[in-house]
């Protein structure tokens, strides 16, 4: 979560939140971030659930995007090439419309 000097800190799970660090001002919103701290070798193995797998490709999608993880030119066009045929299925000339994958 976000600690009152707006920094993003890791929470132990065997202690309250409130004993962990400063919190924002009394009455102000505290926001949670649900974040991997470790990646996985092999996220097919290590990540069995499928929502996991999800929340974590988003978590890395989102690092990519704003550079907390550098990825080659290359292999960024190939991440997105999986994003999009995963959200569209397979290219099928009879179905696509133009301008359907326009930025």
């Amino acid at each position: 979560f976000e600690d009152c000097k707006s920094n993003i800190v890791w929470l132990k799970m065997d202690k309250k939140v409130l004993d962990q660090h400063e919190l924002p001002a009394l009455g102000a919103p505290v926001q949670f971030l649900f974040l991997a701290k470790f990646f996985p070798e092999d996220v097919s193995e290590e990540l069995v659930q499928e929502i996991t797998q999800h929340l974590f490709f988003l978590q890395i999608k989102q690092s990519i995007l704003v550079m907390e993880i550098y990825c080659p030119p290359e292999a960024s066009v190939l991440l997105a090439s999986y994003a999009v045929q995963a959200k569209y299925g397979d290219y099928d000339e009879a179905t696509v419309q133009p301008g359907l994958f326009a930025i």
